[in-house]
């Protein structure tokens, strides 16, 4: 099981979607998290567990809960796994370059990336310089 409380620190920081989430939902942990900045975007109550965060009684049972449910968590477990292969990384990433061009008056951002083996734009010719590598995590 996975269990990641995440919460908005005091300076405001906080987590957007944390890897680790997808990794373990691909992994077939079953996910107990809090619906904290991007996280829902990817956790519902289909594929996992959510809580509000700072309730630490609130995680314990429903850590508890999963544990005891053999049904709720393979279902979980099923769902989770079904949502990590629709999670496309790399067409978030076209979309962040595209909004990173446009924002920046830029002409060509670089759309060219593929799972697991990173983009490489260089700089100086025009176009943003950007070196990113997403994880293949559902395949």
């Amino acid at each position: 099981m996975d269990v990641q409380p995440s919460v908005v620190a005091a300076d405001g920081d906080r987590d957007g979607i944390p890897n680790v989430l997808l990794e373990a939902m691909a992994s077939g942990l079953p996910v107990v998290s809090t619906p904290v900045s991007g996280i829902p975007e990817v956790l519902n109550d289909r594929n996992s567990e959510l809580v509000a965060p700072g309730d630490p009684g609130a995680i314990a049972a429903t850590i508890g809960r999963l544990a005891a449910d053999e049904t709720r968590r393979m279902e979980v477990i099923r769902n989770a796994r079904e949502t990590v292969l629709q999670f496309d990384m790399d067409e978030h990433i076209r979309f962040l370059l595209s909004l990173f061009g446009r924002y920046l008056g830029l002409e060509h951002a670089g759309t060219d990336v593929s799972a697991g083996s990173g983009g490489e734009y260089p700089a100086g010719d025009g176009r943003l310089a950007v070196s990113m590598h997403s994880d293949d995590v559902g395949k």
